[in-house]
């Protein structure tokens, strides 16, 4: 307060008027009635400011700068308009940009300003072609800062309606945040390449075509059929020259003033647009017919608003306040979304607080979008405060991963969903977050551990992953089917199966590693039905069993051994003899002895024993030997 009071005191000394007095003061910077390459005059500024608030209070510097002294420290909205591109019957020319900022001013600092210039209009037997138009500059020439620069629009090209049928308007200039001038433009009869824009506060380019705008550093470039160059405003900022080669034209085609490039033309064949004046001037247009590029911009302070401009440019500084409030905000000024923010406003001068967006001083709102909001007080000497509340989210989430198992299911599938890998993930803003896996589905083929990439995401779409083990089991035990079998025992007396006689078409969903029976072996003891199991077992070493029926049948005759005949003779005396011979022995795959039977049967005839059919005799004597399985075999004995 003790500073704004020197001020105070300090200006009603010198100018007789108090501060508050200044609130709202606008200060309107023309051409003051000039048009072309070359600024205005002093004659011109009296004249035109003559019973305004600039009333003596402009001087003339150079060829048509206007200096002017800041009269109060405080803060100033500053508006500045580019001028637009010379124009064609048939096309117009490039708009300049406006734009208005919010800066903090210093009384005494002395304000240099370029009011932009229109580009003039070229016209010959066959064609048109303008002049780019000239930036609106204001520069603090105290600090050697420049505060606010609109670029100027390119200048138009119009050809004939026969071999250069082209109608091209001036590019406009760039958006308000874009510092690089445009590029020239050409058709398709052009036989060069358009000038490129000027960047980082340099003129614009040229080829052969048309000539670069100025920027603030430097001049455009000069092309071999456009018109002058622009200058840059460290140099002046003068437009160019219209630059004729041959042709009937208008006297007037300059660049504006500014940096806007001149046209250029001749009769065989060129109409060619300057690029206009800006921060980065304008590249040229291409050869034949083009029209010139738009200029780049530059602004200090807090952004306002942005429009576009046709015809001269201007310039506008409005004293917005003596006194800056007290601002407080709670958090931030960049939050989270849904934020619950605080703007609190007091003013030194007493006055009552409103805020604009439908919000109270001091009243907690939730914050959803970007907004600016703007504080104004009762008291006129109190400045408005902008404070502008970004809502945003930048910050990626934290994904926070756990391992799980999942079971194979009867199809050998399993699924899952992404929530299942979360292990308390979580975002900065606290909003809710969405969960992506890499692979939610899993199959046979997955059995054991599988990595998998969660990823998750906030409400604002920044990212993070993580990666998971996901354990794929199957514990699915096989299906057995089985089928009984009958088996006979061979001459040894034994017999074995194998698994597969058993298995009657078992599966498993995983497929199966191997099948087991059990006994698998048989001797004459197990003959008749015997129960066996079937084993089962799937690639995950799951098992499962069934049983069966094995019958056991010894289907194998014995074998009888009998001594050789003997032929003898009768006793003497009697009709026969005593004969001593080896009894026949007998054998069995199943076995001797008790389990065999010998039969021994004279002068068989069929009626005499009952056998088997099969062991019918033509009534000789007869041995016979059968198993316990009733197996029989017969032997025809001795003859007398």
């Amino acid at each position: 307060m003790k500073n704004n009071y020197f001020y105070r005191c300090l200006f009603l000394i010198l100018f007789g008027i108090s501060t508050s007095a200044l609130y709202g003061q606008t200060y309107t910077f023309t051409n003051c009635g000039q048009s072309g390459n070359i600024g205005p005059s002093q004659v011109q500024a009296n004249l035109e400011y003559s019973g305004t608030p600039l009333d003596g209070q402009v001087t003339i510097i150079g060829q048509g700068i206007q200096e002017w002294i800041v009269p109060t420290t405080g803060d100033y909205s500053l508006s500045a308009a580019g001028a637009s591109g010379g124009y064609t019957p048939n096309a117009i020319g490039g708009r300049g940009r406006e734009i208005t900022v919010h800066v903090t001013l210093t009384a005494g600092d002395v304000i240099r300003i370029l009011v932009g210039q229109e580009g003039g209009r070229a016209h010959f037997v066959t064609g048109y072609s303008g002049g780019g138009g000239g930036g609106t500059y204001i520069i603090n020439q105290t600090t050697g800062t420049p505060l606010l620069i609109a670029g100027g629009g390119g200048g138009a090209g119009e050809g004939n309606n026969t071999s250069y049928a082209a109608v091209l308007p001036g590019v406009d200039a760039q958006a308000y945040n874009v510092i690089d001038g445009t590029d020239g433009t050409g058709f398709s009869g052009s036989w060069d390449i358009p000038g490129a824009g000027g960047t980082n506060g340099n003129g614009g380019n040229a080829a052969s075509g048309g000539s670069g705008g100025g920027g603030y550093l430097s001049d455009g470039n000069q092309a071999t059929y456009g018109g002058v160059f622009g200058q840059g405003f460290s140099s002046g900022g003068l437009g160019g020259i219209n630059q004729i080669f041959s042709g009937s034209m208008t006297l007037d085609i300059p660049g504006g003033f500014g940096g806007g490039a001149g046209a250029g033309t001749h009769t065989s064949y060129e109409a060619n647009g300057g690029g206009g004046g800006g921060y980065s001037g304008g590249g040229g247009s291409n050869t034949r017919v083009g029209s010139g590029g738009g200029a780049g911009n530059f602004y200090t302070g807090s952004y306002i608003s942005s429009s576009q401009n046709v015809g001269h440019g201007r310039a506008i500084i409005t004293a917005l306040c003596s006194d800056p409030m007290n601002l407080v905000v709670s958090p931030s000024t960049t939050v989270c979304p849904g934020t619950l923010v605080e703007l609190t406003v007091t003013s030194t001068n007493g006055g009552t607080i409103t805020w604009d967006n439908g919000i109270t001083n001091g009243v907690p709102f939730a914050a959803t979008v970007t907004t600016t909001y703007t504080a104004t007080s009762s008291n006129p000497d109190d400045c408005p405060e902008i404070v502008t509340i970004t809502v945003e989210d930048t910050i990626d989430p934290i994904a926070i991963c756990q391992d799980i198992s999942v079971n194979l299911d009867a199809t050998g599938t399993a699924t899952i969903v992404a929530a299942d890998l979360d292990n308390g993930s979580s975002d900065n803003c606290g909003q809710p977050v969405s969960f992506n896996a890499s692979l939610t589905s899993f199959s046979c083929a997955d059995i054991g551990i599988v990595p998998v990439t969660l990823t998750v995401t906030d409400s604002a779409g920044n990212t993070d992953t993580c990666v998971a083990n996901v354990t794929v089991i199957d514990n699915i035990t096989p299906t057995v089917v089985t089928q009984d079998i009958s088996i006979n025992l061979d001459a040894s007396g034994n017999a074995t199966i194998t698994a597969a006689q058993i298995d009657n078409g078992s599966s498993d969903i995983c497929g199966i590693a191997s099948l087991s029976v059990s006994p698998s072996s048989f001797s004459c003891s197990e003959t008749g039905t015997n129960t066996v199991t079937l084993t089962v077992t799937d690639n995950s070493g799951n098992s499962n069993t069934g049983t069966a029926t094995v019958t056991i049948a010894d289907v194998t005759d014995p074998v009888i051994t009998c001594p050789s005949d003997i032929i003898v003779n009768t006793d003497a005396g009697v009709c026969g003899a005593i004969v001593n011979y080896t009894l026949p022995t007998a054998t069995d795959n199943c076995g001797s002895g008790g389990n065999l039977e010998i039969l021994y049967v004279d002068n068989y005839t069929d009626n005499s024993v009952e056998l088997p059919t099969e062991l019918s005799s033509d009534g000789h004597n007869v041995t016979i030997v059968s198993d316990e399985d009733n197996n029989y075999f017969k032997w025809r004995s001795i003859s007398l």
